[in-house]
């Protein structure tokens, strides 16, 4: 119950105020792995509930619910992960996934020595 509270707090944190690419990657990350998680309390609660078939007691209704609710989850937390991912470009507000052109240290390297395969020619010695 803390994880999926857990979860709700940090989703509303990562949708509505910080809205970066790393936040969100992470919440994809975190919806997808409960997800599996709920999957496999919905295998547990079917195997509890089968082996408590024999007995007519309480125990029985009550894994079938938590399997049940356990498959809704598994259901809700993957669907909302993969329209998380889909859209992921539209819930960063412009924040690309790009790297950046110009002004970075890649662009501040020198040309000397450089190799292009186009022209036919081996590429220079710069080991003077």
């Amino acid at each position: 119950m803390f994880m999926v509270i857990g979860i709700s707090v940090y989703a509303y944190y990562a949708l509505t105020k910080w809205c970066t690419p790393f936040a969100i990657g992470y919440l994809i990350g975190a919806l997808l792995m409960m997800s599996q998680m709920f999957l496999t309390l919905f295998c547990v609660f079917v195997g509890l509930a089968r082996a408590a078939e024999d007995t007519d007691d309480q125990l029985n209704s009550d894994n079938g619910a938590m399997a049940f609710f356990s498959f809704v989850l598994f259901v809700v937390y993957g669907v909302f992960g993969g329209l998380v991912f889909k859209h992921r470009g539209a819930v960063t507000k412009g924040v690309s996934d790009a790297p950046p052109s110009g002004g970075g240290l890649a662009s501040q390297t020198s040309n000397v020595g450089a190799f292009d395969p186009t022209d036919g020619q081996p590429a220079p010695d710069t080991q003077a």
